[in-house]
């Protein structure tokens, strides 16, 4: 009987940590540095280049939009849910929100708010006048 639930045990656990490894590094790091990022500006070239890596690594979503669209100027991480990311030379900013229940996103685009330009530093600040997303 003791043999029987002692395999029983290490088979659970066996379970537990292939679920662990087969799930990813990435959702593990996504949750675990939220705190650190949340609610900051980033320079995505810069201090942000790891977050923008992060988030693409966790939503297969985010990922495609880079691979299209390249590495924005700025990232801002609101929760575990929700990432903007500003490409200022075109004039946009891009919204991804995940649901509970999955790690893929849905994205709305729109030209960047005139109160987010007076958050960064003037000389990065500059938007074509006709940049933007198009509709």
């Amino acid at each position: 009987m003791l043999v029987c639930h002692c395999t029983s045990m290490l088979v659970e656990t066996a379970a537990l940590l292939t679920l662990i490894l087969t799930c990813g590094c990435s959702g593990w790091k996504h949750g675990s540095t939220l705190a650190y990022y949340q609610g900051a500006i980033l320079d995505a070239r810069d201090v942000g280049a790891e977050r923008v890596r992060i988030e693409a690594a966790y939503d297969a979503t985010i990922a495609d939009y880079l691979k299209r669209n390249g590495t924005p100027d700025y990232v801002l991480v609101g929760g575990d849910r929700d990432v903007e990311f500003v490409y200022v030379t075109t004039n946009r900013l891009v919204y991804f929100h995940r649901s509970p229940l999955y790690a893929t996103s849905t994205l709305a685009e729109r030209p960047i708010p005139e109160a987010f330009l007076r958050l960064i530093p003037e000389d990065r600040a500059h938007v074509a006048p006709d940049a933007g997303p198009k509709e």
